[in-house]
């Protein structure tokens, strides 16, 4: 009996490297958004360094210009957070979305490995009938000759 062939192999072949490319692509976004939160905390760490600063020229009364500088780098860093905060929100939703590409992606693939594994038991179970067939005439042929070489 010829080796088994699954038909659908070079397809299985296609559903595999797309796994593959699907997982690059949400490890790049994973890495992205790693990095836009990255930039948040310094945001917010700059934010929180500028309050503190701002608190300290309160106490001590320094120059009101400073104050009012201060305040202005203030503004500037709640403007940053913001945007920073829709980048990471957008971040977020990008990797929800490459996570879903590669469930879809896996699920695809595994149908076709399913697929492949009954075939496979199939042309097994076929291949096993077939031996016994041959087994079975082989019986055959060996009683029918000694059957013959008594008489």
């Amino acid at each position: 009996m010829k080796r088994f062939q699954y038909s659908l192999e070079r397809v299985l072949r296609v559903k595999r490297i797309r796994e593959k490319i699907k997982q690059r692509e949400l490890a790049v976004t994973l890495r992205q958004l790693q990095h836009e939160k990255n930039k948040l905390i310094e945001i917010k760490s700059d934010e929180s360094k500028a309050w503190h600063y701002l608190q300290e020229s309160q106490e001590s009364q320094i120059n009101s210009g400073i104050v009012s500088i201060i305040q202005g780098t203030l503004e500037g860093k709640r403007k940053k957070k913001l945007l920073q905060t829709e980048q990471v929100s957008r971040a977020e939703k990008a990797v929800s979305a490459a996570r879903n590409d590669v469930l879809h992606a896996t699920r695809e693939k595994k149908i076709f490995e399913k697929l492949r594994e009954y075939k496979l038991k199939e042309y097994e179970q076929q291949a096993i009938s077939e031996e016994q067939k041959i087994l079975d005439e082989v019986a055959i042929n060996l009683s029918v000759s000694r059957s013959e070489s008594n008489e």
